[in-house]
Protein backbone atom coordinates (compact mmCIF):
# COMPACT_ATOMS: atom_id res chain seq x y z
CA UNK A 1 0.00 0.00 0.00
CA UNK A 2 1.58 3.60 -1.06
CA UNK A 3 2.70 6.02 1.75
CA UNK A 4 0.85 8.94 2.80
CA UNK A 5 3.33 11.63 2.69
CA UNK A 6 2.53 13.08 6.13
CA UNK A 7 3.14 9.02 8.03
CA UNK A 8 6.43 9.76 5.58
CA UNK A 9 7.71 13.03 6.63
CA UNK A 10 6.70 12.46 10.52
CA UNK A 11 8.91 9.45 10.64
CA UNK A 12 11.84 10.74 8.42
CA UNK A 13 15.21 10.26 10.41
CA UNK A 14 17.53 10.99 7.38
CA UNK A 15 16.77 13.25 4.04
CA UNK A 16 19.04 13.09 0.78
CA UNK A 17 19.69 16.40 -0.69
CA UNK A 18 21.00 16.94 -3.88
CA UNK A 19 21.90 19.73 -6.58
CA UNK A 20 21.51 20.62 -10.43
CA UNK A 21 19.83 17.51 -12.35
CA UNK A 22 18.78 19.63 -15.55
CA UNK A 23 16.22 16.23 -16.69
CA UNK A 24 18.39 14.19 -16.37
CA UNK A 25 16.40 11.15 -15.13
CA UNK A 26 19.16 8.42 -15.54
CA UNK A 27 20.92 10.49 -12.09
CA UNK A 28 18.16 10.81 -10.54
CA UNK A 29 17.43 6.92 -11.20
CA UNK A 30 20.81 6.12 -9.56
CA UNK A 31 20.52 8.02 -6.56
CA UNK A 32 17.07 7.51 -5.52
CA UNK A 33 17.79 4.06 -6.16
CA UNK A 34 20.62 3.93 -4.14
CA UNK A 35 19.07 5.92 -1.14
CA UNK A 36 15.53 4.40 -1.01
CA UNK A 37 15.75 0.93 -2.49
CA UNK A 38 18.56 -0.61 -1.74
CA UNK A 39 20.38 1.34 1.32
CA UNK A 40 16.70 2.12 2.66
CA UNK A 41 17.85 5.26 4.22
CA UNK A 42 14.64 7.34 3.45
CA UNK A 43 11.96 7.52 1.68
CA UNK A 44 12.15 11.78 1.46
CA UNK A 45 14.39 12.97 -1.37
CA UNK A 46 14.88 17.34 -1.75
CA UNK A 47 15.83 18.94 -4.79
CA UNK A 48 17.40 22.46 -4.57
CA UNK A 49 16.50 23.03 -8.00
CA UNK A 50 17.15 23.18 -11.51
CA UNK A 51 15.75 19.53 -11.61
CA UNK A 52 14.15 20.06 -15.08
CA UNK A 53 10.53 20.57 -14.84
CA UNK A 54 9.23 21.05 -18.11
CA UNK A 55 7.74 20.94 -20.43
CA UNK A 56 11.00 23.17 -22.89
CA UNK A 57 11.27 24.62 -25.72
CA UNK A 58 7.28 24.78 -26.03
CA UNK A 59 6.73 21.32 -26.20
CA UNK A 60 3.54 19.57 -25.00
CA UNK A 61 4.91 16.57 -22.53
CA UNK A 62 7.12 16.66 -19.50
CA UNK A 63 8.68 13.48 -19.93
CA UNK A 64 11.31 14.47 -17.12
CA UNK A 65 8.19 14.78 -14.42
CA UNK A 66 6.47 11.18 -16.31
CA UNK A 67 9.20 9.32 -15.41
CA UNK A 68 10.11 10.63 -12.16
CA UNK A 69 6.92 9.73 -11.12
CA UNK A 70 6.39 6.36 -11.94
CA UNK A 71 10.40 5.93 -10.51
CA UNK A 72 9.38 6.89 -6.65
CA UNK A 73 5.69 4.81 -7.20
CA UNK A 74 7.36 1.54 -7.25
CA UNK A 75 9.85 3.44 -4.50
CA UNK A 76 7.15 4.23 -2.39
CA UNK A 77 9.08 7.54 -2.45
CA UNK A 78 8.54 11.23 -2.45
CA UNK A 79 10.48 14.06 -3.83
CA UNK A 80 10.41 17.85 -2.78
CA UNK A 81 11.53 20.17 -5.43
CA UNK A 82 12.76 23.91 -4.24
CA UNK A 83 12.44 25.06 -8.23
CA UNK A 84 15.26 26.65 -9.99
CA UNK A 85 15.53 29.31 -12.91
CA UNK A 86 16.07 25.75 -15.34
CA UNK A 87 12.60 24.83 -13.96
CA UNK A 88 9.12 25.43 -15.99
CA UNK A 89 7.71 28.60 -13.77
CA UNK A 90 4.34 28.24 -16.07
CA UNK A 91 4.26 24.67 -14.41
CA UNK A 92 5.00 25.57 -10.97
CA UNK A 93 3.09 28.27 -11.43
CA UNK A 94 -0.39 25.97 -12.20
CA UNK A 95 0.60 23.46 -9.75
CA UNK A 96 0.74 26.02 -7.30
CA UNK A 97 -2.29 27.25 -7.52
CA UNK A 98 -4.41 24.66 -8.85
CA UNK A 99 -3.29 21.37 -7.38
CA UNK A 100 -1.95 22.50 -3.92
CA UNK A 101 -1.93 19.17 -0.95
CA UNK A 102 -2.25 19.92 2.61
CA UNK A 103 0.98 21.17 3.20
CA UNK A 104 1.05 24.05 0.41
CA UNK A 105 3.22 22.29 -2.05
CA UNK A 106 2.22 21.96 -5.69
CA UNK A 107 1.68 18.47 -7.13
CA UNK A 108 3.18 17.29 -10.33
CA UNK A 109 2.71 14.01 -12.02
CA UNK A 110 -0.32 11.50 -12.20
CA UNK A 111 0.68 9.59 -8.74
CA UNK A 112 1.91 12.59 -6.97
CA UNK A 113 4.93 12.05 -5.78
CA UNK A 114 6.54 15.09 -6.95
CA UNK A 115 5.85 18.11 -4.76
CA UNK A 116 7.00 21.50 -5.27
CA UNK A 117 7.08 24.48 -2.97
CA UNK A 118 5.82 27.62 -4.07
CA UNK A 119 7.72 31.24 -3.58
CA UNK A 120 8.57 30.86 -0.11
CA UNK A 121 7.31 28.09 1.71
CA UNK A 122 7.38 26.48 5.05
CA UNK A 123 7.03 22.53 6.24
CA UNK A 124 8.39 20.18 8.40
CA UNK A 125 10.16 17.27 8.60
CA UNK A 126 10.54 15.19 11.25
CA UNK A 127 9.50 17.61 13.40
CA UNK A 128 11.40 20.22 12.22
CA UNK A 129 10.88 23.45 10.28
CA UNK A 130 12.41 23.96 6.94
CA UNK A 131 11.60 26.44 4.49
CA UNK A 132 12.05 27.01 0.93
CA UNK A 133 12.99 29.85 -1.22
CA UNK A 134 13.56 28.85 -5.17
CA UNK A 135 14.54 30.66 -8.09
CA UNK A 136 17.78 32.27 -9.54
CA UNK A 137 18.66 34.07 -12.69
CA UNK A 138 19.50 31.96 -15.82
CA UNK A 139 23.03 34.12 -16.13
CA UNK A 140 23.67 31.74 -19.28
CA UNK A 141 20.55 33.36 -20.98
CA UNK A 142 23.27 35.90 -22.67
CA UNK A 143 24.21 32.95 -24.82
CA UNK A 144 20.55 33.11 -26.48
CA UNK A 145 20.39 36.94 -26.61
CA UNK A 146 23.78 37.00 -28.66
CA UNK A 147 22.44 34.31 -30.89
CA UNK A 148 18.84 34.83 -31.60
CA UNK A 149 16.80 31.13 -31.48
CA UNK A 150 14.28 29.54 -30.18
CA UNK A 151 16.43 29.36 -26.54
CA UNK A 152 15.92 33.10 -26.49
CA UNK A 153 11.72 33.18 -26.80
CA UNK A 154 10.34 34.09 -23.25
CA UNK A 155 8.11 31.18 -21.94
CA UNK A 156 9.91 28.59 -23.74
CA UNK A 157 13.52 28.18 -22.56
CA UNK A 158 13.13 30.73 -19.72
CA UNK A 159 10.79 32.44 -17.37
CA UNK A 160 10.72 36.18 -16.71
CA UNK A 161 9.09 34.93 -12.73
CA UNK A 162 12.45 32.87 -12.64
CA UNK A 163 14.04 34.98 -9.47
CA UNK A 164 12.58 35.15 -6.22
CA UNK A 165 11.86 38.62 -4.96
CA UNK A 166 10.96 40.15 -2.06
CA UNK A 167 7.19 39.16 -1.83
CA UNK A 168 8.66 35.85 -1.71
CA UNK A 169 11.16 36.98 1.21
CA UNK A 170 8.02 37.92 3.17
CA UNK A 171 5.81 34.65 2.37
CA UNK A 172 8.96 33.04 3.60
CA UNK A 173 8.63 35.10 7.14
CA UNK A 174 11.16 35.05 10.02
CA UNK A 175 10.94 32.44 12.46
CA UNK A 176 13.26 30.46 12.93
CA UNK A 177 14.59 27.14 10.86
CA UNK A 178 16.46 24.35 11.21
CA UNK A 179 17.13 24.10 7.34
CA UNK A 180 16.76 26.16 4.69
CA UNK A 181 16.84 24.74 0.90
CA UNK A 182 17.19 27.75 -1.70
CA UNK A 183 18.43 27.42 -5.55
CA UNK A 184 20.77 30.57 -5.42
CA UNK A 185 23.83 30.68 -3.10
CA UNK A 186 23.50 33.15 -0.22
CA UNK A 187 25.48 36.10 -0.63
CA UNK A 188 28.59 36.20 1.58
CA UNK A 189 29.37 32.33 0.08
CA UNK A 190 32.83 32.44 -1.99
CA UNK A 191 32.07 30.52 -5.41
CA UNK A 192 34.42 30.23 -8.53
CA UNK A 193 33.37 31.37 -11.78
CA UNK A 194 30.64 33.61 -10.99
CA UNK A 195 32.28 36.69 -13.28
CA UNK A 196 32.45 34.84 -16.48
CA UNK A 197 28.72 36.01 -17.42
CA UNK A 198 27.37 39.35 -19.10
CA UNK A 199 27.74 41.82 -16.79
CA UNK A 200 24.44 42.99 -16.38
CA UNK A 201 23.11 39.20 -15.88
CA UNK A 202 25.39 39.17 -12.98
CA UNK A 203 24.34 42.57 -11.41
CA UNK A 204 20.94 40.89 -11.77
CA UNK A 205 22.27 37.35 -10.31
CA UNK A 206 23.91 39.74 -6.96
CA UNK A 207 20.92 41.23 -6.17
CA UNK A 208 18.90 38.05 -5.75
CA UNK A 209 21.60 36.73 -3.98
CA UNK A 210 21.52 39.34 -1.97
CA UNK A 211 17.77 38.82 -1.31
CA UNK A 212 18.75 34.98 -0.69
CA UNK A 213 21.14 36.12 2.21
CA UNK A 214 18.50 38.43 3.87
CA UNK A 215 16.18 35.08 4.16
CA UNK A 216 19.20 33.32 6.07
CA UNK A 217 19.91 36.28 7.95
CA UNK A 218 15.34 36.39 8.82
CA UNK A 219 15.40 32.70 10.02
CA UNK A 220 18.57 31.67 11.08
CA UNK A 221 18.82 28.40 9.62
CA UNK A 222 21.64 25.90 11.19
CA UNK A 223 21.82 24.54 7.64
CA UNK A 224 21.19 26.21 3.99
CA UNK A 225 21.42 23.98 1.18
CA UNK A 226 21.74 25.62 -2.41
CA UNK A 227 22.82 24.56 -6.32
CA UNK A 228 22.70 26.74 -9.43
CA UNK A 229 26.77 27.53 -9.81
CA UNK A 230 27.37 23.73 -10.56
CA UNK A 231 30.22 23.51 -7.65
CA UNK A 232 30.43 21.51 -4.46
CA UNK A 233 31.73 23.68 -1.10
CA UNK A 234 30.59 24.41 2.27
CA UNK A 235 30.82 27.79 3.63
CA UNK A 236 30.22 29.11 7.30
CA UNK A 237 28.27 32.19 6.80
CA UNK A 238 28.10 34.49 10.08
CA UNK A 239 24.73 36.19 10.41
CA UNK A 240 24.95 39.84 11.50
CA UNK A 241 22.60 38.02 14.46
CA UNK A 242 26.48 36.65 15.60
CA UNK A 243 24.78 33.29 14.74
CA UNK A 244 26.72 31.18 11.80
CA UNK A 245 24.75 28.96 9.18
CA UNK A 246 26.25 26.29 7.73
CA UNK A 247 25.95 26.74 3.57
CA UNK A 248 26.19 23.20 1.86
CA UNK A 249 26.46 24.26 -2.29
CA UNK A 250 25.94 21.15 -4.33
CA UNK A 251 27.19 20.30 -7.68
CA UNK A 252 25.35 19.41 -10.71
CA UNK A 253 24.52 15.88 -12.76
CA UNK A 254 26.98 13.11 -12.37
CA UNK A 255 29.98 15.33 -10.18
CA UNK A 256 31.16 14.52 -7.11
CA UNK A 257 29.66 16.41 -4.39
CA UNK A 258 26.05 15.75 -6.29
CA UNK A 259 24.01 14.51 -2.99
CA UNK A 260 24.31 14.23 0.56
CA UNK A 261 22.74 12.49 3.44
CA UNK A 262 21.21 14.38 6.22
CA UNK A 263 20.56 12.55 9.30
CA UNK A 264 17.67 15.24 10.92
CA UNK A 265 19.08 14.17 14.73
CA UNK A 266 22.73 15.74 14.12
CA UNK A 267 22.03 18.63 11.48
CA UNK A 268 25.36 20.58 13.62
CA UNK A 269 27.49 17.46 11.74
CA UNK A 270 28.98 17.07 8.67
CA UNK A 271 26.96 16.22 5.95
CA UNK A 272 28.08 12.36 3.67
CA UNK A 273 28.51 12.41 0.35
CA UNK A 274 25.69 10.04 -0.88
CA UNK A 275 28.40 8.20 -3.12
CA UNK A 276 30.79 7.84 0.05
CA UNK A 277 28.16 6.46 1.80
CA UNK A 278 27.38 4.08 -0.64
CA UNK A 279 30.79 2.87 -1.17
CA UNK A 280 31.00 1.70 2.61
CA UNK A 281 27.50 0.36 2.67
CA UNK A 282 29.07 -2.01 -0.65
CA UNK A 283 32.54 -2.55 1.66
CA UNK A 284 30.42 -3.87 4.71
CA UNK A 285 29.12 -6.21 2.78
CA UNK A 286 25.79 -5.00 1.81
CA UNK A 287 24.03 -6.18 -1.42
CA UNK A 288 20.35 -6.83 -1.08
CA UNK A 289 17.75 -4.60 -1.77
CA UNK A 290 15.65 -3.49 0.92
CA UNK A 291 18.55 -3.74 3.43
CA UNK A 292 17.83 -0.96 6.19
CA UNK A 293 20.51 1.01 7.77
CA UNK A 294 20.17 2.02 11.34
CA UNK A 295 20.07 5.49 11.79
CA UNK A 296 22.96 6.33 13.98
CA UNK A 297 25.51 3.64 12.23
CA UNK A 298 27.74 3.75 9.53
CA UNK A 299 26.66 1.41 6.63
Amino acid sequence: MASDLREVLDRADWVVVFGDLHGDTTAFRLLADRAVRQMALTRVLISVGDFGIGPWGGGTQDKTVRRTDDLLQKLDAFLLITPGNHDNWDTITEATTNRVDEFGFGVLGTYGRLRVSPRGHRFTIGGLPFGSLGGAVSVDRALADATPGPRSIVGKWWWPTEAPDRTDLQALGTRPLEVLITHDVPDGVPLIGQGDWEPRLIEQSNRVRAIVREAVEATRPVICFCGHWHQRRTHHLRTGSGGVTRVEVLSEEHTAGNAVVLDLAQLAHPVQELADRWHRWLEAGGSAPGTSVKPGTTP
